[in-house]
């Protein structure tokens, strides 16, 4: 019987039956780390439970900013992508930072479109 892989039960069953859980990521895939994973068995346990706490609106917001977090520190290191966003910073005279935050906001919104 084949399972469907994004019902809480099944993420509860599999987790239940390990010891550890290993999270792993390359640089080219670490900005969607932990892929969900994290929120999908909090979500799980939460749905399991008797006690459920309130609503938490923000956390998808703390989501977004941290992948947000993570692509402006892929900019900064990389020297060429950098270059980059300090020369449009000037042509549009803003501040290295400001366009650094817009360019991985857009960045952020295209990947989740």
């Amino acid at each position: 019987m084949a399972r469907p892989k994004n019902t809480g039960y099944y993420i509860l069953d599999a987790v239940n039956k390990t010891d550890i859980i290993i999270i792993m990521a390359t640089e080219a895939n670490l900005y969607r780390f932990p892929y969900g994973f994290i929120d999908r068995l909090y979500d799980a346990y939460m749905q399991n439970s008797e006690a459920k706490p309130a609503a938490l609106p923000e956390k998808a917001t703390l989501n977004k900013e941290a992948e947000i977090a993570q692509i402006m520190k892929s900019i900064e290191n990389s020297p060429g992508w950098k270059q980059d966003v300090i020369k449009k910073a000037q042509k549009k005279g803003k501040s290295y930072e400001e366009m650094l935050r817009l360019d991985a906001t857009w960045l952020w919104e295209q990947r989740h479109k």
